[in-house]
């Protein structure tokens, strides 16, 4: 469609962006099918354009049936890490001190309370994470999406409003109020 890009002058930003454009939707569609839930599937599809955002320069070198090879190989992979949370949740649940193995002082062993926190610490990121995506939907479309070229693709104002039709300082409102709207929900779930 729009690529191969060693004839484009097209930079990092501009591809992230392309490929957010096209692909989201498939994305989201594949990981709702395989994880058959909404909010699952609105994570993973944010992990996967964040795992295309870290290996852009990767992506500037290929064709466009690799990119899309190499996207939706970046949506199987957020999909297992869920899935796998998921399996650590469970276990997690599951877990408890009655049926932990004890030593001869009757206390829990280092390995096995080591790995429960590391179990915890990596749930309560998630939930950050996961809390954060929740924030972000609250916003309406328009700001959503002003949020995550700014966010995720570091454009500035004056690009954003170029790319969506819109004054720069309307898109500088815009993100203000809808900054301060994700950070009183953050501060909720944090302090709540």
């Amino acid at each position: 469609m729009f690529f191969i890009l060693a004839s484009l002058d097209c930079d990092a930003n501009d591809l992230a962006e392309q490929l957010y454009l096209q692909y989201h939707k498939a994305v989201y569609r594949y990981h709702f099918g395989k994880l058959s839930d909404k909010d699952s599937a609105e994570y993973a599809t944010t992990d996967t354009f964040i795992r295309v955002i870290q290996n852009i320069d990767t992506l500037m070198t290929l064709e466009e049936e690799n990119i899309k090879r190499n996207i939706f190989g970046y949506a199987r992979l957020s999909c297992l890490d869920i899935m796998r949370k998921r399996k650590k949740e469970s276990h997690m649940n599951a877990f408890s001190v009655s049926n932990a193995q004890k030593n001869d002082n009757d206390e829990l062993f280092d390995d096995d309370i080591a790995s429960s926190c590391n179990i915890i610490s990596e749930v309560i990121q998630n939930e950050a994470l996961e809390h954060l995506v929740k924030a972000i939907k609250k916003l309406d479309e328009r700001a959503q999406q002003i949020v995550m070229y700014k966010i995720y693709f570091d454009n500035k104002n004056s690009e954003i409003a170029k790319k969506m039709g819109l004054n720069p300082s309307t898109v500088g409102t815009i993100l203000q109020r809808s900054l301060k709207i994700l950070r009183r929900e953050l501060e909720d779930y944090i302090n709540g």
